[in-house]
């Protein structure tokens, strides 16, 4: 756990969970995804059969799974080539391949909904003069765009910054010092927010942030604590709030 010796300037925020909300039924966006690049293969040419789609889809969740230890993120692009090379098929270009994930992703974007006050909370933020950005565990970069261009948030998430984009995930702490580095902030002045305490809270604290968590139920299947840090302090946020309408608050009171 960090001590702050400055007055907080950069608020970083996770966006799953955080800032956004899944309010649909997982089993269905995962078949309604399958089925989607099902279709977007067959309308161009590929006479792949269910088989091969739900081998890249077993794949790619298995790999997501394996990056939480790695630290090192697999993407959405990484599953559907290695799909293409293990089934011979055509190479295609890259735009193919970034269409072909935009039709994978969309049951799941239309499933996602911003969290009540968010919106708001980001535009008081903006106008109390604190710098506002975002890291979001992911596999596609383009997925986390499109997302925050939904909720509205584009115009107060600078820089938005996904796993998918860069070399590391949370709680890898290089992810979290090129935010720094991009606001020319020092660590001490950035406060991580986020519902994960493994990727948010102790990520920001390996970082020398300090990390408010939001405690609040969650259905997310990766939720995921190493065994040998469960005791850790660097665990332990210097703020938990449940409703994003008490951060303001919170904020301020660290920065005493």
């Amino acid at each position: 756990m960090t001590k702050n010796r400055k007055k907080i300037r950069g608020v970083i925020f996770d966006l799953g969970h955080t800032l956004m909300e899944f309010k649909s039924d997982w089993d269905d966006v995962y078949r309604r995804g399958h089925d989607s690049l099902h279709a977007f293969l067959q309308k161009n040419g590929y006479k792949v059969d269910e088989a091969v789609v739900r081998h890249f889809f077993e794949h790619f969740y298995e790999q997501h799974h394996v990056s939480d230890k790695t630290l090192v993120e697999y993407t959405a692009t990484q599953a559907i080539k290695t799909m293409f090379q293990k089934y011979d098929l055509n190479h295609a270009d890259e735009r193919f391949f970034q269409e072909a994930l935009d039709a994978f992703f969309l049951p799941e974007i239309e499933g996602w909904q911003a969290k009540e006050g968010s919106l708001e909370l980001l535009q008081t933020l903006t106008k109390e003069g604190y710098r506002v950005g975002l890291i979001s565990n992911a596999t596609h970069h383009p997925f986390v765009m499109q997302c925050v261009e939904k909720m509205g948030f584009t115009p107060y998430l600078d820089p938005a910054v996904s796993s998918a984009d860069f070399p590391v995930r949370k709680p890898h702490p290089d992810i979290f010092f090129h935010l720094g580095e991009a606001w020319k902030l020092k660590p001490e002045e950035i406060c991580m927010v986020g519902d994960q305490l493994y990727f948010d809270v102790f990520g920001a604290h390996q970082a020398g942030m300090s990390a408010i968590w939001i405690n609040r139920p969650t259905d997310k299947a990766h939720t995921f604590i190493p065994e040998d840090l469960v005791n850790d302090p660097l665990l332990q946020p210097e703020g938990t709030i449940e409703h994003l309408s008490e951060l303001p608050a919170v904020l301020r009171k660290l920065s005493e």
